[in-house]
């Protein structure tokens, strides 16, 4: 209940912060390219589900201008795309790419649209070549400003700063990010007829049994393949190990927790387990050496490695190790079903993962009037992407909620224990806390704290002393931003439903 004024006033502070926060997010990208500190996150992802995720972030944008988005994917129409429809690439990046895209599209638009297109422009081997076209109907750009439209700190024109916004910076760390991706970038415009971006990104496919392991969509498994199954979960963080308790004790499983790799080799010797669940990363021994460490042992129990890493050389050495597969975090449970039932290949059912009807309460239908969707896509939360939460927690909004409750408590002094740490000379401490915050952020869609906390990890683990100052207040600066939505999504009085995100419930 505010009045006009305070409104106004707070209106402009949230603006002012957003655009801030917007400028140090650009200079510190542009700094980690311009310093070659630029890594990429590799991983299995959808091109489908990537477009899908960009347009639902500007669908309330688009509607608000009174402009038309269209999207068309043909990537499968090519003959080399694999049929399972799963990638190796950093999705994260190439999200980065068109959001910028997008959203200069539609800052420069005042009538008509914008359309995205998709396709695979050429195949070698193992790899392909992503093409996307983003083109609009706006202001369209002169032969003179494309020219220098990718420098940085640079725009098409002066004026442009005043009216619209921005650093100067979007074009060149796109640009910098496809050339990474081993990609380009290019422009098509006349002033006053719109523009067209076009950009590429080389691609890795998945084939075999790691593509079909991948495809969650064209196959499903029933969750009663867990009932009687023993599985050991080896997991020092304490939000992942409620997540794997909940899911798998769910489908009847009886499920016991290592939180570091020496116990799990004491509890999986001597013990039958079905499968253990063996995190990379632990205190004490880690899983790649529990897992040589059990092999040597001549223990024959199929071992499935987890990992926020999902770079080619941690699954080799993971292969390499005695493992049996390997799954990223934050973990599927639809994939993790269908990689058991790979292992347990005696057991066939295919009705997909089922839910107990208690579990159902907190996502009751209630009227879906227009006042409420208006609501749900008036909601911003910075930092969470709640689509992806909601998916990461296999649509159980009571559990998700619960721990983000419990995120707060166990890691909201992380910036400052980490501070400590490095101060102390425990850079290992350090380095196992950032990649803690790194797996469990995907878990609830925190894409800009997942990579803060990516990039302080791998600064800690090569030792890199000079760059923790800037690595840490940027990780603190992601970690408050998704303290105060969680908290801010606590409050809420809006009920969540999974199918508002796209979800089955």
């Amino acid at each position: 209940d505010l009045e006009r004024k305070q409104h106004e006033y707070l209106t402009a502070i949230r603006n002012a912060a957003e655009n801030l926060l917007n400028l140090v997010s650009d200079v510190l990208d542009f700094s980690k390219i311009e310093a070659g500190k630029l890594t990429l996150d590799l991983a299995e992802f959808s091109i489908g589900d990537l477009l899908r995720d960009v347009e639902r972030l500007f669908r309330t944008e688009i509607r608000k201008k009174g402009l038309y988005l269209e999207v068309e994917d043909v990537t499968a129409e090519h003959a080399a795309f694999p049929a399972h429809g799963r990638l190796i690439g950093d999705s994260l990046r190439l999200q980065q790419v068109l959001v910028n895209l997008i959203g200069n599209a539609i800052k420069f638009t005042e009538e008509g649209g914008i359309r995205i297109s998709a396709r695979v422009a050429s195949s070698t081997g193992e790899r392909l070549l992503l093409e996307v076209v983003v083109a609009d109907t706006g202001i369209g750009i002169s032969a003179e400003q494309q020219g220098r439209l990718f420098n940085s700190f640079e725009q098409a024109e002066s004026s442009t700063t005043r009216r619209y916004g921005g650093t100067g910076l979007g074009l060149t760390i796109c640009k910098r990010l496809v050339e990474v991706m081993g990609g380009s970038i290019a422009v098509q415009s006349d002033s006053g007829s719109g523009s067209q971006f076009t950009f590429t990104a080389e691609l890795g496919m998945l084939s075999g049994a790691a593509g079909e392991t991948g495809s969650v969509r064209k196959r499903k498994v029933n969750a009663s393949l867990l009932q009687g199954r023993r599985i050991l979960v080896a997991e020092d963080n304490p939000i992942n190990q409620q997540l794997a308790l909940e899911f798998l004790s769910r489908g009847g499983a009886e499920v016991e927790v290592a939180p570091d790799g020496r116990q799990a080799v004491d509890k999986a010797t001597g013990s039958d387990y079905d499968v253990i669940l063996m995190d990379i990363h632990m205190p004490e021994m880690d899983g790649l050496t529990a897992t040589r460490v059990l092999r040597e042992q001549q223990l024959t129990t199929p071992i499935v490695a987890v990992s926020a890493d999902a770079l080619l050389e941690r699954r080799e050495a993971a292969a390499e190790a005695g493992c049996n597969a390997y799954l990223t975090k934050p973990i599927d449970f639809d994939q993790l079903l269908i990689s058991l039932e790979d292992l347990w290949p005696s057991e066939t059912a295919p009705t997909g993962f089922s839910r107990r009807a208690e579990d159902q309460d907190s996502r009751a239908a209630d009227p879906g009037d227009e006042r409420r969707r208006a609501e749900l896509e008036l909601r911003r939360l910075p930092g969470i992407d709640l689509g992806l939460a909601i998916k990461g927690h296999n649509g159980n909004i009571k559990l998700m909620m619960k721990l983000m409750g419990d995120f707060g408590n166990y890691y909201g002094d992380a910036g400052r224990r980490i501070r400590e740490m490095i101060k102390s000379g425990q850079l290992e401490d350090a380095e196992r806390l950032a990649h803690n915050l790194h797996g469990v952020a995907g878990s609830f869609g925190a894409a800009r704290l997942k990579e803060a906390s990516k990039t302080l990890e791998l600064a800690l683990l090569n030792g890199e002393a000079g760059e923790y100052t800037g690595l840490v207040q940027s990780f603190e600066v992601a970690l408050t931003e998704v303290l105060e939505s969680a908290e801010a999504l606590a409050s809420d009085e809006i009920p969540l439903r999974a199918s508002d995100y796209g979800i089955e419930d």
